[in-house]
């Protein structure tokens, strides 16, 4: 869990970054960026970086899920042998 942790902040914050650095707004469920008219647009290797980053703080999280869903014993596990 507190490698998702880490793993996650960090992304945000990449994100945070990137979306200022492309000039991106975000409005309600809609991003808009103001660079991506560009051509060629800057901000493509910075953008499938994040993409990256963030496609590899979901498949923690899933392993995290996974390993929880595995772990989920009520009481003493001695009597599960039985």
């Amino acid at each position: 869990m507190g490698t998702y942790q880490g793993l996650n902040i960090a992304v945000h914050t990449f994100g945070i970054v990137t979306k200022l650095v492309c000039a991106c707004v975000d409005v309600f469920t809609v991003s808009k960026c103001l660079l991506r008219q560009a051509y060629p647009w800057p901000c493509e290797p910075i953008a499938n970086l994040y993409e990256a980053l963030l496609g590899n703080s979901a498949s923690t999280w899933s392993a995290v899920k996974s390993s929880t869903a595995m772990c989920k014993t009520v009481g003493d596990p001695r009597l599960l042998v039985a």
